[in-house]
């Protein structure tokens, strides 16, 4: 997907799901799994999808994170798949 703008600003959407309506976005980090995403270390993902998701005109956003040492107990690296909704 290319760069869009909304508003003055340009945003490079990973992708998006256009028979859906969904926006795709996707992350590798170092931050640990063991946390919620509600929690506030991942306050710039939120903010993030849901502003791509107002420029797209979507209500959905399908967040993929990959915690690259899982939650630092020698679990390894851990995938996550998270659908949020912005009603």
């Amino acid at each position: 997907m290319g760069e869009i703008e909304q508003d003055g600003i340009f945003l490079t959407p990973d992708g998006f799901d256009f028979e859906y309506n969904e926006l795709e976005e996707a992350k590798a980090t170092w931050r640990g799994s063991g946390r919620d995403l509600t929690d506030p270390t991942f306050w710039d993902y939120i903010v993030q999808c849901k502003s791509y998701c107002y420029a797209m005109q979507s209500e959905v956003a399908r967040l993929r994170v990959l915690y690259i040492n899982g939650d630092y107990r020698h679990t390894g690296p851990e995938y996550r798949r998270y659908e949020l909704r912005f009603i």
